[in-house]
């Protein structure tokens, strides 16, 4: 049933990825993050089983706890992001744009459904200008979350492994728990 209505969860992955490069706020992103990792599930959904796929939901769900529960409600950037709003707005479009796009050219190289690789699209893209237009840590690491969401669903449509889907867990939760290490002050670290 849920591979009937796959774009659905397409459209949400381009109000998540436009959400998290726009909005200031860590409570709308977190919101949005928690959207993008079940519409990141919904799509896997099309090419694993829902047992094989429920590792990235569990997995992506923790993450977006661990960064949490480090910034309960922080505005991550003083800057006033107003002024770049336009210009991130743009950049957005271009990024739907150039997912649509390119997206039937991937479809002869990889044989899958084409919500499959748009997805895939707009996360890979989405998540390489979120670490491109970060000015902290937390942008970035969410960035890179983002990156190897695209890869997941890209990834799930050719191989079925359950050893590389705990792998990209493995590294999510671990790109979590940088925001954990980068947010205590220089004094608390132990050096290695």
């Amino acid at each position: 049933m849920l591979s009937n209505i796959a774009v659905i969860a397409v459209l949400i992955l381009i109000l998540t990825t436009t959400v998290l490069l726009l909005i200031n706020q860590w409570r709308w992103m977190s919101i949005a993050l928690a959207f993008q990792v079940f519409s990141v599930f919904w799509l896997t959904t099309l090419s694993w089983s829902i047992p094989e796929s429920i590792v990235k939901l569990i997995g992506g769900w923790i993450t977006i706890a661990i960064i949490s529960s480090t910034h309960p409600d922080v505005t991550l950037e003083t800057d006033n992001i107003s002024a770049g709003f336009g210009f991130r707005f743009l950049i957005a479009g271009m990024i739907w744009l150039f997912s649509f796009s390119i997206s039937p050219i991937i479809q002869t190289l990889i044989q899958t459904r084409i919500e499959v690789i748009w997805g895939g699209m707009l996360l890979f893209a989405s998540g390489l200008l979120q670490v491109g237009l970060a000015k902290n840590h937390i942008r970035t690491i969410v960035g890179l979350i983002t990156f190897i969401s695209g890869f997941e669903v890209m990834y799930a449509s050719i191989e079925s492994s359950v050893l590389v889907s705990g792998l990209l867990v493995f590294i999510t939760i671990g790109l979590s728990w940088l925001t954990i290490y980068f947010n205590t002050a220089p004094g608390d670290r132990e050096e290695i």
